[in-house]
């Protein structure tokens, strides 16, 4: 099944730096520092990216409004 993702820069980067990782070309510490996170978000971007692959990077609030949206009941 082919899946059109779109995705803006950043997450691009990140994606070709957890291809490296898992492919064990760089380590976590030079993957952090690349992306300028820390080791331990690391870990967890390069969890998901090898569970649910590109879609994993995906950032979670994509479509979402955000938190400092002005609330506006329709009465």
């Amino acid at each position: 099944m082919n899946e059109v993702i779109s995705m803006s820069t950043k997450e691009l980067d990140r994606l070709k730096v957890l291809d490296q990782l898992q492919g064990k070309r760089i380590k976590q510490k030079q993957a952090s520092d690349a992306l300028g996170v820390s080791e331990r978000q690391i870990r967890g971007l390069l969890r998901r990216y090898k569970q649910e692959g590109a879609k994993g990077i995906l950032s979670k609030k994509r479509g979402k409004s955000g938190n400092r949206q002005m609330f506006n009941p329709s009465f």
